[in-house]
């Protein structure tokens, strides 16, 4: 027999700390930078997406069986999913168009022109790629992440090695043309539980405990398991690469790259939302004839909680710390041109 338990939870009383930012942990990173003089100043801007976390799910199995010293254990398992409450999909999508709009502007403002998706279509080596439009939220492949891309914005899709961090290809391809490419990751939310009490819970067994905690932060890299199959986890990072290859000579790389999270603070409550299940015990048993019977349970635990935040706070922190990223990471691929 299994026991199924719901518990639904809006929480509407809450205060929050004061809004900062930790510092920009930031580096630039590539080689031969210097080359990027050699090029046209025509930049084609690739891929620009934005992957919001909006929600989280996690789960947590205490696998029964007999015990050491008699006794049986049921199986127990704690599952918890929070949701964010308070901002839009236009929210997130309005950030997304302002970070194209200031990347866009630093640019054009320094004399290069940006090639569209359109105008790069054109290219045989592209004709057969498929133009998408931006500016439509969608869930990402990332589990709990939406995708934003801007608007007014197009990009292709179709080909060969379209995400790997570098761009040289397409820019060959191109006759030398830059390829820049954006992306942007924003999770909320993290494991809360120390290693601590991560220890003390498997010691004792019998107890499915999940603890996930908000922190807002601009990420590096994300790594987030897949329901049903968790040796092949999705990925989700933030990097701004500008590639430029026209023959072995003349090639250059830049990436502004983000060594550690920024955090953004002050946007949600600082407390753990929790999920725990205790196992079922039958210490003794009962006596039938020349065998033993044990009366135990598996227990289960599902939790959906909606963690609130003040959406002024999220949009002005969140776009606080990706304009700061992104505007180190331009000015870094423009310390290279003359």
């Amino acid at each position: 027999m299994r026991k199924i338990l719901s518990v639904v939870v809006f929480l509407m009383c809450f205060t929050f700390q004061a809004q900062e930012l930790s510092p920009l942990n930031f580096k630039n990173e590539g080689y031969t930078q210097k080359k990027f003089n050699k090029t046209e100043k025509k930049i084609y801007i690739q891929h620009f997406f934005v992957n919001y976390q909006v929600m989280m799910s996690a789960s947590e199995i205490a696998r029964g069986g007999r015990e050491i010293g008699g006794g049986y254990r049921g199986d127990a398992k704690a599952s918890l999913s929070l949701g964010i409450k308070g901002v839009e999909l236009e929210d997130y999508q309005k950030m997304t168009n302002e970070f194209y709009k200031d990347f866009v502007k630093d640019l054009t403002d320094k004399g290069f022109t940006i090639l569209s998706a359109e105008e790069v279509q054109k290219n045989p080596e592209f004709v057969k790629q498929t133009l998408v439009e931006g500016g439509v939220p969608s869930s990402s492949e990332i589990p709990g992440y939406l995708s934003t891309s801007p608007e007014g914005y197009s990009y292709l899709t179709g080909g060969n090695g379209a995400f790997n961090l570098a761009g040289m290809p397409q820019s060959k391809k191109l006759g030398g043309v830059i390829v820049a490419r954006v992306y942007i990751t924003v999770p909320f939310l993290e494991n809360g539980e120390s290693q601590g009490s991560r220890a003390l819970t498997k010691t004792f067994g019998g107890v499915a405990k999940v603890v996930l905690k908000p922190n807002l932060r601009l990420s590096p890299l994300e790594t987030v398991p897949v329901a049903g199959d968790f040796k092949k986890p999705k990925t989700s990072g933030t990097a701004v690469t500008f590639a430029y290859k026209k023959n072995l000579k003349y090639q250059a790389l830049y990436e502004g790259k983000l060594k550690k999270p920024t955090l953004i603070k002050g946007v949600f409550e600082g407390k753990k939302y929790k999920a725990v299940t205790a196992a079922s015990q039958d210490l003794w048993g009962t006596d039938a004839g020349a065998f033993k019977v044990f009366n135990v349970q598996d227990r289960e635990l599902e939790r959906m909680q909606a963690v609130p935040c003040d959406k002024e706070k999220y949009v002005n922190g969140v776009s606080k710390a990706v304009k700061e990223y992104l505007d180190a990471s331009t000015a870094g691929f423009l310390s290279y041109i003359q």
